[in-house]
C-alpha cells in the first residue's frame, strides 16, 4: 500500500500485440504450467518463525510505513501519520523515516528542514553505491492546493540532499520500482496523458512511452521490474464508458507488446486494479473479486496470464516482493473505518501456493526487502477501527 492520492488521467491506447521471434525469451508466449493451484484452491496453513520487531505510532490515528528497500548496509523505511479529520475523512499530518542497519532494532529519524514542504512520499528505492533516492510530492501554492514533484539523495538514510535530475517539477510521479534492466517511473498527471520513463540510475531519465489515443481514456494501475524486464497493466476506456484492460510488457524498457484482456473477460461492473510483483523471471498479479476474495495469476512473461490461486477474505489486495518470496495482504480500506481487519499477510515462493504468516490477522503489509539476518517486512497493525501502528516484522529468508 503506499500512501498516495488518486489521479485522472486521459486519452491512451497501445497496439494489439503480435508473434515477434526477435523478442527475448521472456516475451514469448508461455503455457500454462499443469501445476498451477484450481482457482478456487484457498491455502489455510500457518507459517511461523516470524516476529514482530518494532511498533511505531501517536495512538489515535494511522500510522503507517508504505515501502522499505535495503541499500548497502542500510534498511530505509517511510511511512506517514493520518489523523481523523476533515471532509474526506482524513488529515495527512507528516511523513515519516525508519533506519536499520540488520532488520531488527529499528530508529525513527526525524525529517530535516529539507522535507519542509513535503506532502507525502511517492517511493523510496535503492540507488547507485549503497544510496537511496526518494521521489516526493510537494506543495507550492499552498492556497491552491497545487503540488509538483521532487527529488532527494542520500547515502545513508538520515541526511538527504536535494538530486540533480532532469525530470520536469510539474511531472506527477505515481511509482517508481528497479529491476535488472534499470529503473521505471510511471507518471500519471491530472489532465495529460499518463507516460512511462526509464533510467539507468534512478536520477537521469528517458521518456519511453506517452500513452495517447482520441477515443479512449487510459489509465495505468501498476507496473514492475523483474530480472527480464517490465510488465504494466492499464485500462482503456471508451468515451461510453466499455472499458478493456490491458497488459504491457518489455524487455528493454523501450520496445513494449500490448496483450488485450489479459484476465479474459471481465465483469464489465467491476473494474478493481490489478497488482503486480516479480518473481525471478516470471510475474505474479493479484486482483479482487466480488467475494472479498483475491485471485492470484501467474505469467511467464507478462502477456499471457493462467489463474494460479485464490485466497479469500482478502480485500482490495496489496502484493510486494524480495528476492524469491512474495507477501500479500488486504489493505484494511485504510484510512477509512476499518469494520472487519483484513486476514493477516500471506507468504509464497511460486504464487501457486500461499501460507499465512503468524503475525496476527490485523496486519497489512506495504514493502519487503531481504538482509543477512532474514527478510524484513514493513507496513502496518491494526488495534482498533480508528488507529493503526507502523509496524516491522524479521522472518526467515526460506
Amino acid at each position: 500500500m503506499r500512501a498516495a492520492v488518486a489521479l485522472v488521467v486521459l486519452l491512451a491506447a497501445c497496439a494489439s500485440p503480435s508473434p515477434d521471434s526477435s523478442l527475448p525469451s521472456g516475451l514469448q508466449s508461455a503455457e500454462a504450467s499443469t501445476s498451477l493451484l484450481s482457482p478456487s484452491a484457498t491455502p489455510t496453513e500457518s507459517l511461523t518463525g516470524w516476529r514482530t520487531v518494532a511498533t511505531f505510532g501517536a495512538g489515535g490515528g494511522w500510522d503507517l510505513a508504505t515501502t522499505v528497500v535495503r541499500s548497502g548496509e542500510t534498511f530505509l523505511a517511510v511511512g506517514a501519520r493520518m489523523e481523523p479529520g476533515n471532509k474526506v475523512g482524513y488529515n495527512y499530518v507528516q511523513g515519516h523515516q525508519w533506519t536499520s542497519t540488520d532488520g531488527r532494532s529499528w530508529t525513527e529519524v526525524p525529517l530535516g528542514t529539507e522535507f519542509d514542504d513535503l506532502l507525502f512520499f511517492q517511493d523510496v528505492v535503492a540507488g547507485p553505491s549503497g544510496s537511496f533516492i526518494a521521489y516526493l510530492s510537494v506543495s507550492y501554492a499552498l492556497d491552491s492546493g497545487s503540488t509538483k514533484n521532487a527529488v532527494r539523495r542520500s547515502t545513508d538514510g538520515r541526511t538527504w540532499q536535494e538530486a540533480d535530475t532532469d525530470l520536469d517539477p510539474s511531472l506527477q510521479i505515481t511509482k517508481v520500482v528497479r529491476g535488472a534492466r534499470g529503473y521505471l517511473l510511471l507518471a500519471q498527471s491530472l489532465g495529460t496523458e499518463p507516460s512511462l520513463w526509464l533510467s539507468a540510475d534512478g536520477l537521469h531519465w528517458e521518456e519511453v512511452y506517452r500513452f495517447s489515443d482520441a477515443t479512449h481514456y487510459v489509465g495505468l494501475d501498476d507496473i514492475g521490474a523483474g530480472d527480464e524486464g517490465f510488465v504494466a497493466f492499464g485500462v482503456r476506456t471508451a468515451l461510453d464508458g466499455t472499458w478493456e484492460r490491458f497488459a504491457f510488457a518489455s524487455a528493454d524498457g523501450r520496445e513494449w507488446v500490448n496483450a488485450p484482456q489479459p484476465f479474459g473477460a471481465e465483469d464489465p461492473q467491476y473494474r478493481p486494479p490489478p497488482v503486480i510483483a516479480p518473481l525471478g523471471p516470471d510475474w505474479i498479479a493479484a486482483t479482487a473479486q466480488r467475494n472479498d476474495g483475491a485471485q492470484i495469476w501467474f505469467s511467464a512473461n507478462g502477456l499471457d496470464w493462467t489463474p494460479a490461486a485464490e485466497i479469500g477474505g482478502v480485500r482490495a489486495p496489496v502484493l510486494v516482493g524480495a528476492g524469491q518470496h512474495l507477501f500479500l495482504s488486504g489493505s484494511g480500506e485504510f484510512p477509512t473505518s476499518i469494520e472487519v481487519p483484513p486476514p493477516g499477510i500471506w507468504s509464497s515462493t511460486d504464487g501457486r501456493k500461499w501460507t499465512l504468516l503468524d503475525l496476527g490477522d490485523a496486519a497489512v503489509v506495504g514493502g519487503a526487502a531481504s538482509g543477512p539476518a532474514g527478510l524484513v517486512l514493513a507496513g502496518l497493525t491494526i488495534p482498533s477501527a480508528d488507529e493503526s501502528k507502523a509496524t516491522f516484522w524479521l522472518g526467515p529468508q526460506d
